[in-house]
């Protein structure tokens, strides 16, 4: 009797262990927000190699979307609306022109650039902070989705410069962003 007591124990031990690690497990997957294809999969990532839930390790595209994330600092935030119509300078087409509409504006601010080609360290526009471990950008900036009308064939992340019809009350009518614009396809 006291065998199976102490079997029975000992199983509840190995039971709790058992769903302590597939918790863990569960915490360790990683997992898409839904399906598409993988670009720009960072090469420097290892086997074991610890990340966290922020770090990108690639970029999942839908297969039947062109959006392009454009980075506005916080004066031009005020004059642009969704639904206004835009256009993407992709630089790997000899600048041709793509048309698109804003789709969506993030209300808060970028704490992390989300892709390296954009920080100025990495040959890109925007000034990061020197000494942080992340791409924190020195100025507010903000996201703007920009869904293109037609569908461009790409592999990689592309680089290019987007304006976006701005309300009147714009001095210029146009907001030019530079070179913070990658393509996502």
């Amino acid at each position: 009797r006291d065998t199976i007591s102490a079997l029975e124990r000992k199983i509840a031990e190995k039971r709790q262990e058992l769903a302590s690690y597939l918790g863990e497990l569960g915490r360790l997957e990683i997992r898409a927000e839904g399906d598409g294809l993988i670009l720009d999969l960072d090469r420097g990532l290892h086997l074991s190699d610890m990340v966290t839930n922020k770090e990108p390790l690639a970029l999942l595209v839908a297969p039947d979307s062109a959006e392009v994330e454009a980075f506005v600092d916080e004066k031009s935030l005020d004059f642009i609306r969704e639904g206004a119509r835009a256009t993407f300078y992709f630089h790997a087409l000899n600048h041709t022109p793509l048309r698109g509409t804003v789709t969506s504006i993030d209300r808060g601010r970028t704490m992390v650039l989300p892709h390296s080609m954009l920080a100025l360290k990495h040959g890109g526009r925007v000034a990061t902070q020197p000494d942080a471990s992340t791409l924190a950008p020195v100025a507010s900036l903000y996201r703007v989705r920009i869904t293109l009308e037609q569908k461009v064939e790409a592999e990689s992340l592309q680089v290019g410069v987007v304006k976006i019809a701005a309300d009147r009350e714009s001095l210029a009518g146009r907001i030019a962003y530079h070179t913070l614009s990658p393509l996502s396809l």
